[in-house]
């Protein structure tokens, strides 16, 4: 195997306490449901930014709020970077769609 692949995986298993945590975040409890995932995302995107700089460790899971708003960047960000291939899809298929009826 590929050492950087065991190393990421070395990684994920590295703290109990944070993979717990997010085990626990991650159930879909109703209506937390999008709450929890927001701040799951959050914490994602700050692991992959400090990949580099911590050694084979995690990032401390502490303040959710900042968490949360980082989550939100995120989707954010995510939703403009598809935005041109939704508007892009949606006026192709409603031109598939005139072409078939033969209107």
């Amino acid at each position: 195997m590929n050492e950087n692949l065991l190393d990421a995986i070395k990684r994920t298993f590295s703290n109990k306490k944070i993979l717990l945590i997010g085990f626990l975040l991650s159930l879909k409890i109703p209506f937390l449901y999008l709450l929890t995932n927001t701040i799951i995302f959050g914490y994602l995107l700050k692991c992959g930014g400090t990949v580099s700089t911590y050694k084979n460790k995690l990032p401390p899971f502490e303040k959710i709020t900042s968490l949360f708003k980082f989550g939100i960047l995120g989707i954010l960000v995510v939703f403009l970077y598809q935005l041109p291939f939704w508007i892009f899809s949606v006026f192709y298929y409603y031109d598939l769609g005139l072409n078939i009826s033969g209107t």
